[in-house]
């Protein structure tokens, strides 16, 4: 018989190799298959909406400001006017309550309202330069905050946009102040939930990085295509410097895989291709989004024998659309998701998405899109009544594409559109997240439609030529 002691050690040794087995057998507990992730874009925060405020805020910090607007009570603008702070609550609020604890929430460029500089001289006593860069600080700072709030776990991840600067439209100046201070207002938000050592650096240097998400194969290039824009001026930066060559070099070295396995995510402004609407307008003349460099290399980079990239993501457009990029020599393909802006400027109805995100395959497995229904047009809304969010559609269910948001699934979409009336109208419907106000129609539609696959001016005028558009 063994003494009490002695009984009591092997007892507790016998416990501890037990547990120690069962450990050791046990499986680790694996990564989600997918997360879920908020797509947001063209926010176009308008400070400006309640003129009375604009002094306090520009005396006050950011952490200051909600409690400042929520002093003024002021109901939702309408269709034609950028996002106030009640529609930039009433947007978070409703994210929040579909997708309460994203792993990861994109936002797609442009934070700033239009006509930033005109509407702060119009409604600040002291506008001045250096008032004038305190105030867009203390915006970019402020929306950083908001965002950070709601989703306290996720990785927030910024890309700039064509109103994002101090100097102008399409004026995204490399190595500004501007940058550098957008860089530290959303650093500690990418670092908590993706690995971004550089984003400082480089988003100081010039508005791009790279951050991969731990727990997924995804890694996300984030250029600034700005200086890729048709319509880009360097007019504050070095006049010897070629941002747009840069860009595109830098570009073509981000996209690289470092290991196998590796799926690339493209997050950017800007898409390439067609600007349809412009084309349409005026003398019809086929307007590409980028310039003649960008618009032919973009599509190769992405699209070439060594890169994997399985979704790209973009904004600038304010419509709920897509795009198929391909260097026409490749079967791979990349599928472009243009999201729909939270602004209601050009008499579209404010909407997101939450996506489903597969981690291992890098592709988007489905998204719904909400969007913000019964706004009227600027001066009509009669005290916010009326608006209320709401569930629009599910791509796989609404499209009848299983398999995620691929080149292909969007090819066959393509397709459908072309030959079914019922889903082409709904698309026009969805194109404007359900605005009254739609700028494809019937009689447009296929100028829209080409657009989706034909990139370039020499393919897209025929193919649109034949709609009589």
């Amino acid at each position: 018989m063994l003494r009490p002691a002695l009984r009591f050690t092997t007892v507790l040794l016998f416990s501890l190799t037990l547990v120690a087995g069962l450990s050791a057998q046990a499986p680790a507990p694996s990564a989600p298959a997918t997360q879920r992730w908020l797509l947001v874009s063209d926010v176009h925060f308008d400070p400006f909406a309640d003129p009375a405020l604009v002094d306090r805020l520009a005396a006050a910090p950011p952490g200051g400001w909600t409690a400042i607007f929520a002093s003024a009570h002021d109901p939702v603008d309408g269709l034609g006017t950028d996002t106030n702070e009640t529609l930039l609550e009433s947007s978070l609020a409703q994210m929040q309550a579909t997708t309460p604890d994203p792993a990861v929430v994109l936002i797609d460029g442009d934070f700033l309202a239009h006509q930033f500089r005109t509407l702060f001289d119009r409604t600040a006593r002291v506008h001045d330069d250096a008032a004038y860069r305190a105030f867009v600080d203390k915006t970019i700072a402020f929306l950083a905050l908001r965002f950070g709030q709601t989703f306290p776990h996720a990785a927030i991840l910024p890309s700039v946009g064509n109103n994002d600067s101090y100097c102008g439209d399409y004026m995204s100046t490399p190595n500004s102040p501007f940058l550098a201070h957008m860089a530290a207002a959303f650093g500690p938000l990418i670092a908590r939930g993706a690995s971004a050592p550089d984003f400082e650096t480089t988003f100081s240097a010039a508005g791009h990085y790279v951050a991969s998400i731990p727990g997924t194969t995804i890694r996300i290039v984030v250029p600034n295509s700005v200086v890729w824009s048709a319509d880009y001026d360097n007019r504050c930066g070095d006049p010897h410097a070629n941002p747009t060559q840069d860009e595109l070099a830098w570009f073509a070295s981000a996209l690289r895989p470092t290991h196998r396995d590796e799926h690339a995510w493209v997050l950017t402004h800007i898409p390439p291709g067609i600007d349809v609407y412009a084309s349409l307008s005026g003398q019809h003349v086929p307007t590409l989004t980028y310039s003649p460099a960008p618009a032919a290399q973009v599509p190769s980079l992405v699209d070439g024998a060594d890169t994997v990239v399985t979704e790209f993501i973009a904004g600038h457009l304010h419509t709920n659309g897509f795009r198929i990029v391909s260097n026409g020599g490749s079967s791979q393909a990349v599928p472009v998701v243009t999201v729909p802006s939270i602004s209601p400027i050009f008499a579209n109805d404010p909407s997101y998405f939450d996506a489903t995100v597969s981690a291992q395959t890098g592709v988007i497995a489905d998204y719904t899109a909400y969007a913000l229904g019964g706004l009227l047009p600027h001066g009509m809304l009669a005290g916010g009544a009326t608006e209320s969010w709401h569930r629009e559609y599910a791509f796989a269910s609404a499209y009848g594409e299983p398999d995620g948001v691929t080149a292909t699934s969007l090819a066959d979409l393509q397709g459908k559109l072309a030959t079914s009336t019922p889903l082409r109208l709904e698309f026009e419907n969805w194109f404007v997240s359900g605005s009254p106000v739609h700028g494809m129609t019937e009689s447009n539609w296929r100028a829209y439609w080409c657009a989706d696959a034909r990139l370039t001016a020499a393919t897209w005028e025929p193919c649109a030529a034949a709609s009589g558009s």
